[in-house]
């Protein structure tokens, strides 16, 4: 599959864009380049995570393209062309896309209040305009809700960037909360932890380490982001590993 990436091209610069950007193979580019400018343009961290780490991003892009395009979604190119980000619209919509004008790369025909299936990030079968929220339901694009309960949709694969699940749940691999194992409890891949991580040796679950704690993988970390041996979240999830 040809991922075309719009690298070059930082934040609001979109007019113009050649027409193999405006197709939907780009997305997961799209996606990946937008990440690291809104991170240059948002964060003051001397390194930019999400540039350093962009193939989960670009990852949860082609999955969602691919389920997308099974589903047989309508394909909107306007999201692509009209995207400026905003470092001051997570907290609304649990994006960095505008709420205003065509906000899904992909839509369908469910109206708002109608149950729905998400694809991806701004993937839907949900109206244009509107959003699958984590709780499985079409929702105007600023009401998303951020907390998932169980059974409710929640990380990359579901397109929930900003979205947690409740206490006592934690996101699966196929983009649903679930009950998680306990700390000390047994864990692995099929069995998550529902805080901390799943130590590969004791295959335990034990908590995650605080900032500033030595480290040697993401995961070991509360932030999910372990730089140069050290534990590491920024003030936004953009400047943070984000939670993959």
């Amino acid at each position: 599959m040809l991922i075309a990436l719009a690298l070059g091209t930082g934040c609001g610069d979109r007019e113009g864009l050649p027409s193999e950007w405006l197709v939907p193979e780009s997305v997961p580019g799209h996606l990946a380049d937008n990440m690291c400018s809104i991170a240059f343009d948002c964060c003051d961290a001397a390194h930019i995570p999400v540039c350093e780490h962009p193939a989960p991003v670009k990852a949860s892009g082609v999955a969602g393209l691919d389920a997308a395009l099974a589903a047989n979604l309508t394909w909107d190119e306007r999201p692509l062309q009209s995207w400026i980000p905003e470092c001051s619209v997570t907290v609304a919509n649990g994006s960095y896309l505008p709420c205003s004008g065509a906000t899904q790369f992909f839509y369908g025909a469910q109206p708002e209040g109608a149950t729905c299936e998400a694809f991806g990030h701004r993937m839907s079968d949900c109206q244009q305009g509107l959003a699958c929220g984590a709780d499985r339901v079409c929702h105007k694009a600023c009401d998303v809700p951020k907390v998932a309960y169980e059974n409710h949709f929640c990380g990359f694969e579901r397109g929930m960037w900003f979205v947690s699940c409740a206490a006592g749940l934690t996101c699966f691999p196929d983009g649903v909360c679930r009950p998680g194992q306990a700390l000390g409890d047994l864990c692995a891949e099929a069995e998550p932890c529902a805080v901390g991580w799943c130590d590969e040796v004791s295959s335990t679950c034990v908590a995650g380490l605080p900032n500033d704690s030595p480290c040697v993988s993401d995961r070991q970390c509360e932030s999910n982001y372990c730089w140069e041996g050290a534990c590491y979240a920024g003030s936004m999830p953009v400047c943070g590993r984000w939670g993959w």
